[in-house]
């Protein structure tokens, strides 16, 4: 989206981050700009995104062409970062009646939960 910039009430800003041995550093310094790459799997990370979805990303941009399509047509599905396993707790979640809980039920099912029960 640099190319907004083209006009002259916009302009790009980035964070200027140091990279250490695979780390990112924000060094809370915004300069003018665009930036010089993106920076969005080092993000990822540090947000605590699973492995599988880090590892996942990087196998998708090392298959990357170099200059990627500026949008993808709108009939193209979406590639999944990762496979969702089927979750036992999700599962049980989804099937609570929550509107039909008092708040007092609620917190005995997650003590429950906790307890192993």
């Amino acid at each position: 989206m640099t190319k907004l910039a083209d006009d002259s009430r916009i302009q790009n800003l980035h964070v200027e981050v140091q990279e250490w041995e695979e780390q990112l550093h924000f060094l809370h310094r915004v300069a003018p700009g665009p930036a010089d790459r993106s920076y969005g799997i080092q993000v990822a990370r540090l947000a605590g995104l699973p492995k599988a979805v880090i590892q996942k990303a990087q196998r998708l941009l090392a298959q990357a062409p170099e200059a990627p399509p500026r949008a993808p047509m709108p009939s193209q599905p979406a590639l999944p970062l990762f496979e969702v396993e089927p979750d036992a707790l999700r599962a049980e979640l989804e099937a609570l009646d929550l509107s039909r809980m008092t708040p007092l039920e609620a917190l005995n099912w997650l003590a429950m939960k906790q307890a192993g029960r």
